[in-house]
């Protein structure tokens, strides 16, 4: 529902349904892929149901002065929501950064939060990047990422509790909120 166009199959299996997988140890390939469904492409040019309640709610913390942190699950190669999200965002006037686990080493991001925080009213990235360890407000005040929106929740029950927890810390003077959505 989050990625719901352009669906394909994977690289070598061309021409067969988008959704399958791959049969027995041997390397993948077009002779072992068994192919299951191929869902229809849907309009990219559509605000679907819960992106338009992240743009509403960004928006709605924007207002109050609140930043934001969105956590999504799909940040691969394959069906990256990230690009769509922030594009969305954006052309709505919120100034939206990206953190990637390939552009940000793990012992670097929370120099990056600090050096970037303030430009932002919106971060979205994977809950994994950041679940332990990070705060996201600064004690002086130049960022206060107090509300999270989980757009896109995940299986791993302890990662998504540490990364529910990244806003309410020793030391926050803010009401901290945390949103899930989900379809």
């Amino acid at each position: 529902p989050d990625h719901p166009y352009d669906w394909a199959p994977p690289v070598g299996c061309e021409g067969l349904w988008a959704i399958g997988y791959h049969e027995g140890d041997a390397p993948k390939s077009r002779s072992n892929y068994v192919p299951v469904v191929h869902p229809p492409a849907l309009d990219k040019e559509h605000i679907y149901a819960k992106e338009a309640k992240l743009i509403e709610m960004c928006l709605k913390e924007k207002a109050e002065q609140r930043q934001v942190w969105v956590y999504c699950q799909q940040t691969g190669d394959k069906r990256d929501v990230q690009p769509r999200l922030k594009r969305l965002l954006e052309s709505r006037g919120l100034r939206v950064g990206v953190l990637k686990s390939k552009a940000v080493e793990p012992r670097e991001r929370e120099a990056w939060i600090f050096a970037n925080g303030h430009k932002f009213v919106v971060i979205i990235c994977f809950p994994k990047l950041v679940s332990t360890g990070l705060d996201f407000f600064d004690k002086a005040g130049s960022f206060n990422f107090c509300t999270i929106i989980f757009y896109e929740t995940g299986y791993d029950l302890n990662l998504f509790r540490q990364a529910a927890a990244r806003h309410w810390r020793i030391g926050q003077k803010k009401d901290c909120r945390t949103y899930y959505l989900y379809y």
